[in-house]
């Protein structure tokens, strides 16, 4: 990926423009010396102890594929990292995604192109290590999202990176991805459609991407449709995690005014594949939000039970679908 393209709502330094969209925006540089300084660190994966330049917390996505047990067989492939320890499974790839700390990994065949992806949601770093550089656009990138291609499960290839931005789009920002969920020809309108959590700096919403440019014409561009931010009990208090169905609903853990803590919160996002680019905060949460559920006790309302997972369950939905 040469260049990211996104639809802001305006520009700072470094911009191209300001409010227009399809203008390509290059990614700068946000380490505030002008360089990059990975760690020097050594680190333990398995019985193995390797010396190299990494990150904290450095996750690697490995693809595994079931065999069955060979005794004496090497587990992994010479120079792949591997403690030598398997159980019916062998090593086959591996790409350490730029060393950028990695929780959910969602993987999908798409059979209009015979390719198999990976769609990877990232954590915030911690504030002491240093912004991971991306050498597909030679630019240092806050954590995102990164779409990665394994339909060759011996040389998976990390094809875009998707930084997190603050709530205006107008630079990069130190924020928490943890979540992906992609849907292919969602709702039969060719787009493939991305949904990510994206959490920081006192603001939590979920981010719907266009990545159809990505996955079907072997771009690199992604557009920013909209964000998913409130209910109708106003905005969010979390954005932790969700799930995108087929249906066009959106189910997710998220955390709302007058909850002690996260539960079941559902939009309806069918309409987002007719939906052209935003500008980067737009807000479609709130006009499709269809329902909430939750145990007993989490509603700031209810007594809160102690120590008890037996209370039933409640619903409330404001569309009878």
């Amino acid at each position: 990926m040469k260049e990211g393209r996104f639809f802001p709502k305006g520009g700072e330094e470094g911009s191209e423009t300001r409010g227009k969209e399809v203008a390509p925006i290059r990614y700068r540089d946000m380490d505030e010396n002008g360089a990059i300084k990975p760690l020097l660190k050594e680190t333990r994966l398995g019985g193995i102890t390797m010396s190299k330049k990494i990150s904290w917390g450095l996750f690697s996505v490995l693809c595994l594929v079931v065999v069955g047990l060979m005794a004496g067989s090497a587990f992994a492939a010479p120079g792949m990292p591997s403690s030598g320890e398997k159980q019916k499974i062998k090593l086959v790839g591996y790409n350490d995604v730029q060393g950028r700390e990695t929780l959910q990994v969602t993987t999908m065949y798409d059979a209009a192109t015979n390719k198999y992806w990976a769609f990877i949601g990232h954590h915030n770093r911690p504030g002491f290590v240093g912004i991971h550089f991306n050498p597909i656009t030679n630019q240092n990138e806050e954590n995102g999202t990164t779409i990665l291609d394994i339909t060759d499960p011996k040389h998976p290839t990390v094809v875009v990176h998707i930084p997190n931005y603050n709530f205006l789009g107008t630079a990069q920002q130190n924020r928490n991805s943890r979540s992906t969920s992609v849907v292919l020809n969602f709702k039969g309108s060719g787009k493939d459609i991305l949904v990510r959590n994206s959490e920081g700096a006192g603001t939590w919403y979920y981010e719907i991407f266009d990545i159809t440019d990505i996955t079907k014409n072997g771009g690199d561009m992604f557009t920013k449709i909209g964000n998913l931010q409130a209910t109708d009990l106003g905005t969010l208090d979390s954005a932790h995690k969700g799930y995108l169905s087929p249906s066009g609903k959106y189910y997710s853990s998220s955390d709302e005014q007058d909850f002690r803590e996260q539960h079941l919160v559902v939009w309806d996002i069918s309409d987002v594949g007719t939906l052209g680019p935003g500008d980067w905060n737009r807000e479609l949460g709130a006009a499709r939000f269809v329902g909430r559920g939750w145990l007993e006790g989490q509603k700031e309302s209810e007594t809160e039970p102690a120590d008890d997972i037996s209370s039933p369950g409640r619903f409330e939905k404001t569309a009878p679908n």
